[in-house]
């Protein structure tokens, strides 16, 4: 998600390269913006996704570990 040209959530992101760090805090506004299916989902069937959404912030996460 950009804000300004700028990838919102870049900077927390890398943060969780820490090991003490392990928390991402999104706005869920954002999240509705960016995909609104995803944000029903997300309200409707939490507990079935949970783990889909920590592996896609892992991904993120250890794709800018890369860069």
């Amino acid at each position: 998600f950009k804000e300004d040209n700028e990838l919102k959530y870049e900077k927390q992101a890398k943060e969780l390269l820490k090991p003490e760090l392990s928390t991402l805090e999104i706005s869920f506004d954002d999240v509705e913006k960016y995909n609104q299916n995803l944000a029903t989902t997300i309200i409707e069937e939490y507990y079935r996704i949970h783990p889909f959404l920590n592996q896609a912030i892992l991904n993120y996460v250890l794709s800018l570990a890369e860069t």
